[in-house]
């Protein structure tokens, strides 16, 4: 019997723009699975991962890890993206497509001076 603890863990990583937060970090600590030894087990994909994997389920922009932890036990990490808030005119603006984290949320302003767009660092 396979048991899951699940531990939420949510990290702010900085700020880079009023009302945008650069990341949110979660984790589950699971437990080893006797078909896949050595592996990170995740019971949402049903599939195995080695330790140091990173993966993306579907186009959901989160980037999942396996690693060790005590006990002979393995935490699959979540990083995710953090929350983007504009005022017009700015916009929101998303690559779900890309990698993580180029597929988060990027706020897009108006360049006023050269007629463009600029996105704030």
């Amino acid at each position: 019997m396979q048991v899951c603890l699940y531990l939420p863990i949510f990290v702010i990583s900085g700020i880079w723009f009023p009302s945008t937060v650069e990341g949110a970090v979660a984790m589950m600590i699971v437990e080893p699975n006797e078909d896949h030894p050595g592996k990170c087990y995740d019971p949402e994909t049903e599939r195995a991962y080695a330790v140091g994997e990173k993966w993306r389920i579907g186009t959901i922009c989160v980037e999942y890890s396996c690693s060790t932890w005590r006990e002979n036990k393995f935490r699959i990490s979540l990083t995710g993206c953090g929350f983007v808030k504009v005022e017009p005119p700015c916009t929101v603006v998303e690559d779900s497509g890309s990698a993580f984290p180029d597929c988060c949320p990027k706020p897009l302003c108006p360049n006023q001076s050269r007629g463009g767009m600029i996105e704030p660092r």
